[in-house]
């Protein structure tokens, strides 16, 4: 693991493997920029990335929830106990969700003969349905080759998120699903029968080189002209055809997925190559990123772009506004951060406006430059008035970057070292409590990076003190003594409360998986990357599918928000969401929903907080207001895409170049 993304360059030189490459600036960057389209979806990715046993126990005699995970394991998994959260909370069944959904780990398995031959959306519903919800199937790992001739020597693992109908399923196909446990893989015999379960846990038994025959596939890059149905009106689409499966012979007779086609090509040609290249170098060449350079020179107009927001982008309903202390150590930062959000495959590209109080150099305004609608504040985020002129007060959500220590000192005492680590977030955490004082939680959403996880005790401070304001003007107003001096006495306690070290409910640093902040997927987890990079010690390839969730290089899928169709608002369960999404024409994996609930901040602050259910049992009911994280696959969007822009096309009268190129269709 490298902790910037230039430094990937060493770790080639030393023979890494590219996607072996672990880059913490562009995981967590991509986590914070996806959080402010998809609000909590950096919670989920973190307690994917974590292992965790969860013990939700009042009676520590009684049945746990969940069972502990990862016996096999020499490394102890955090436990989260009821000392996280008030246990009044535990009485209520979203905080049972919510600890069932942070248990819940990312595995590499086997598929069994069973599904052979299905699509992996018709093996995804069957799976769901098999084992009631508790496995998940989210994604493949394909081999991949350039050259037909060179194919069986020269190939390379690519993993795939979400497929869809564009892939046919092999036995022992490699697959990546969320569950509870191996167990859970186990007990509904999804991998093949000649796998145990002691094989299963097996460290790298699950290799990613190590495939069958069966799982090696290669892009279809030729077309019949037989067959020109539109993308979503064929029985059965692929990019990646099987050489050795049951019906190889019967997709030869298909016609191959023209954007799935162009897909393949564009890895082929492209920087961002499955066959080598660092994938984190040039990071505005890829898809098309910066095909508007030539028409925009870095001159002194283009220069002028990176100033303070006009009024349209400060009222914008979707802007985004990032406060930063980096200074000249940005430009890496906010670039992997801009970068998700600039994608072609996001649902928009909202206004970004920067805060810093650096005067940007001409390495950054270049860089910032390439992309549209980027503006830059010079200013201090500490500052009220610099916060107004950003837009922070009035942003659909606002990204506060931590402060980066600066341990120069080899010889440096320990202490020192935890001193310095514990005040690196003192800034991030002020501007945090200046942005949400007097602040709707409805309008505006906050996310906040921390360095030090025992920092987190500190967030959301701001509640208790909106509290401690309306306490001391009640008793301001209050006549009689006694009345003055009960009101007296609550302000003294709210201090006391606000001011000690230890937050209630704070026992241990590790219990930052329950602060209702966190649920909300209002702070990122300090170490992301490094449970990341232990839990791929066991399950490898894991970062490759957070660095494609979160926007990095080589990205296959996405997490895209929706609301509840109007279809599922009435007396319709979990299950039911999943498959009307998994089914439908353009394939969907329902991964999490975001829910409103009643949460407890300090000792006595009460606030609406949505959290992070991931992966809920199948018969949990579904409500109006919950919002659904589905993961879509490139190919997926290409095809939607392509099929509004034929349908555009053929409402304006337009010819379809592509076709008229191909000439009159063969008899």
């Amino acid at each position: 693991m490298v902790l910037r993304a230039e430094s990937a360059r060493h770790m080639l030189a030393a023979g890494v493997h590219p996607d072996d490459i672990v880059c913490e600036n562009v995981i967590k960057m991509g986590s914070l920029a996806q959080n402010t389209v998809s609000n909590g979806i950096s919670t989920m990715l973190s307690n994917l990335a974590a292992s965790l046993s969860v013990d939700t126990r009042e009676d520590r005699n009684a049945i746990p929830l969940l069972a502990a995970v990862k016996k096999h394991k020499s490394i102890d998994p955090d436990v989260l106990t009821p000392d996280v959260a008030d246990k009044g909370l535990l009485e209520r069944s979203w905080i049972q969700e919510y600890y069932a959904g942070a248990a819940k780990e990312m595995y590499l398995i086997h598929l069994s003969k069973r599904y052979a031959g299905l699509t992996f959306s018709e093996a995804a519903i069957r799976i769901f349905h098999e084992t009631r919800g508790t496995v998940l199937l989210i994604g493949v790992e394909v081999m991949l080759s350039d050259e037909e001739a060179s194919f069986h020597n020269s190939c390379e693992s690519r993993v795939l998120l979400n497929p869809g109908e564009s892939l046919l399923l092999t036995e022992w196909i490699q697959c990546y699903c969320i569950a509870d446990d191996l167990d859970q893989v186990f007990k509904y015999k999804i991998c093949p029968e000649e796998v145990s379960l002691e094989e299963m846990r097996q460290r790298g038994n699950t290799s990613t080189f190590m495939n069958h025959p069966g799982d090696v596939f290669q892009p279809m890059l030729s077309a019949s002209c037989k067959d020109d149905l539109p993308c979503d009106e064929l029985i059965s689409l692929t990019a990646y055809t099987a050489h050795t499966t049951p019906n190889h012979a019967f997709m030869k007779n298909r016609s191959s997925d023209r954007s799935l086609e162009a897909i393949a090509l564009r890895f082929k040609n492209s920087n961002q190559t499955v066959t080598g290249g660092n994938p984190y170098e040039n990071p505005l060449d890829h898809a098309g990123l910066c095909s508007h350079k030539a028409e925009n020179p870095f001159t002194k107009a283009s220069l002028n772009a990176l100033s303070a927001p006009p009024l349209a982008v400060l009222l914008h309903p979707k802007h985004v506004v990032i406060c930063s202390f980096l200074g000249e150590e940005s430009l890496e930062s906010l670039r992997w951060l801009i970068l998700p959000l600039r994608s072609p495959y996001a649902v928009s590209h909202p206004p970004i406006t920067i805060l810093d109080t650096a005067e940007p150099s001409d390495a950054l305004m270049r860089a910032l430059s390439a992309f549209k609608n980027v503006y830059y504040v010079r200013g201090n985020p500490l500052v009220y008035s610099d916060l107004q002129r950003a837009g922070a007060k009035a942003a659909a959500a606002v990204v506060v970057l931590g402060k980066r220590s600066k341990t120069t000192s080899i010889s440096e005492s320990a202490l020192d070292a935890e001193l310095e680590s514990s005040i690196a977030d003192a800034e991030a955490i002020f501007v945090t409590m200046l942005v949400e004082l007097k602040m709707d939680f409805s309008k505006i959403f906050t996310v906040t990076e921390l360095a030090d996880e025992a920092n987190s005790k500190f967030m959301g401070m701001s509640f208790q003190l909106d509290k401690l304001q309306t306490v001391m003007s009640t008793c301001d107003s209050a006549n009689s003594g006694d009345a003055a001096d009960g009101l007296g006495m609550k302000v003294f306690k709210l201090w006391d409360n606000i001011l000690q070290h230890d937050a209630p409910g704070q026992k241990s640093e590790t219990e930052i998986f329950g602060l209702p902040l966190y649920m909300s997927g209002r702070i990122l987890h300090p170490e992301l990357c490094e449970n990341m990079v232990v839990q791929t010690f066991f399950n490898p390839s894991i970062h490759k599918i957070v660095r494609q969730l979160v926007g990095g290089p080589r990205c296959t899928g996405v997490i895209h928000t929706f609301s509840v169709p109007r279809v599922l608002r009435e007396q319709r369960t979990y299950a039911d969401v999943f498959q009307w999404f998994a089914a439908s024409s353009y394939s969907g994996i329902c991964m999490a929903i975001y829910r409103i609930s009643t949460q407890t901040i300090g000792s006595s602050s009460h606030i609406e907080l949505p959290i992070v259910i991931t992966t809920p049992k199948a018969d949990l009911n579904i409500l109006g207001s919950d919002r659904l994280f589905v993961l879509i696959g490139v190919h997926t969007l290409e095809r939607a895409a392509a099929r509004i822009q034929q349908r555009y096309r053929q409402f304006k009268r337009i010819p379809d170049l592509v076709m008229a190129s191909m000439g009159p269709k063969r008899e």
